[in-house]
């Protein structure tokens, strides 16, 4: 039986609304790289693994982020860090992006919400001459609109994200 496109639509866009902060999470996250040799204090190395081991943030099955800075990356995502100036050697050039637009979506209890808006904001102050939306909802937590998609609030986000594409 074919799926109606207006439930299409609504899979595609939590699809997408999942998928977009994940991405911006990735790629603005610094993969802190340390050449410092072992302490071989014992007890000092004990206290700098024990800080080095509490965890900031995690995203079960996804990535684990250390209040050393240090992240780790499940499910194979390879990444690379990033390059203010562009290597052509590793591929990696966050100098210009390809849109003209942006819409950056968010809830207001979302364990995401600092990272987008920090993300809009870095938009905004990178010389990009783009146009950048934040859109947050209030009283929301992380995707809250795939439990709830016709919760009043979910429907408002889709409304805002149809615009937003209708728009560009």
């Amino acid at each position: 039986m074919a799926t109606p496109a207006p439930e299409l639509s609504r899979w595609l866009l939590r699809v997408a609304l999942l998928a977009a902060p994940l991405a911006a999470l990735l790629l603005q996250l610094p993969i802190p790289i340390s050449l410092k040799p072992r302490s071989t204090d014992t007890a000092a190395a004990a206290a700098m693994d024990a800080a080095a081991s509490e965890i900031e943030f995690d995203m079960p099955g996804v990535l684990r982020m250390y209040k050393d800075g240090r992240v780790e990356r499940f499910d194979g995502t390879q990444t690379v860090p990033p390059s203010p100036s562009g290597d052509p050697a590793n591929g990696v050039e966050w100098r210009q992006l390809g849109a003209g637009r942006v819409l950056v979506t968010t809830a207001e209890h979302c364990w995401f919400v600092e990272r987008a808006r920090a993300y809009a904001e870095g938009i905004k102050k990178c010389g990009w001459d783009g146009e950048v939306e934040l859109h947050e909802t209030d009283g929301e937590g992380h995707v809250f609109f795939l439990p709830k998609p016709d919760c009043d609030n979910a429907v408002k986000e889709l409304a805002v994200v149809t615009d937003f594409v209708r728009r560009c």
